[in-house]
């Protein structure tokens, strides 16, 4: 079959510092070069990064809450279990809506493919909405947060 648009892949990337952002540029950019259309989510202090790389040609940034970061105490690098626990507990109360949102607009803006590298939510929309997906991640939350918070969690 002869394809007549471009590929629409879309990019969801952790909002968990810059190495999750930074691994998906080189991909990107070489998708780029071959004409694909590519959306980027993630959050707020990764698109200035990303943007300084690959520019805006054929790219269209979402900002979204993508995951719960390290919530340290106030002062110092120790992590807030107490804090994490609540914040945790909030977002994964927020995930199926959060997917579910993600899922119509994954079909109506045509997404053909979708990257994942690391948010929960953006994994289950793309199964909902029936569109290949592709995990990119060298680890998961459960293995980072698994000594800060409980086991149901």
């Amino acid at each position: 079959m002869i394809r007549c648009k471009p590929l629409h892949i879309c990019f969801y990337i952790s909002d968990h510092g810059f190495g999750h952002a930074m691994r998906c540029v080189p991909i990107m950019e070489e998708l780029l070069t071959q004409g694909t259309r590519i959306t980027v989510v993630c959050g707020v202090r990764q698109i200035p990064v990303i943007r300084a790389d690959l520019g805006d040609k054929n790219i269209f940034y979402c900002i979204e809450k993508m995951d719960v970061r390290f919530m340290l105490h106030s002062g110092n690098l120790m992590v807030d279990s107490e804090r994490l626990y609540e914040e945790t507990s909030v977002y994964l109360s927020q995930r199926e809506q959060m997917a579910t949102k993600e899922t119509k607009w994954l079909v109506d803006n045509e997404v053909d493919i979708a990257v994942c590298d690391m948010p929960l939510w953006s994994i289950e929309a793309c199964q909902l909405a029936g569109i290949p997906m592709q995990y990119l991640g060298n680890f998961i939350w459960a293995e980072l947060y698994h000594e800060y918070l409980p086991d149901e969690i």
